[in-house]
């Protein structure tokens, strides 16, 4: 490990490489949902490319990508929309095979 700080932006394909599995791990158990957790994980690897955020080390940069996937998560599980819709099948329960 080098002692220069290492910023988000120049190498965000390599990031994701090697952040990948463990951002939409993390998303999609927050989440519960496919479609969500892939919603998150491109807000958090945007939000590392974007930032221009200066890493002591991969720790670092690890724990904040996990600490901006929570707050990703907790963001859109606490959005009006979400909080105004209920799923498709509560909505309209499966007609009885055996009527």
């Amino acid at each position: 490990m080098s002692d220069q700080p290492q910023r988000a932006g120049g190498g965000i394909e390599e990031i994701i490489d090697r952040y990948q599995n463990m951002v939409y791990g993390l998303a999609l158990a927050r989440t519960g949902s496919a479609a969500d957790a892939d919603d998150v994980f491109q807000e958090v690897f945007w939000a590392c490319h974007q930032s221009g955020k200066e890493f002591k080390d991969e720790e670092h940069r690890k724990a904040w990508l996990l600490r901006v996937t929570v707050n990703c998560a907790k963001t859109l599980l606490h959005s009006p929309w979400r909080r105004r819709t209920v799923p498709l099948l509560e909505s309209y329960p499966a007609a009885d095979p055996e009527e």
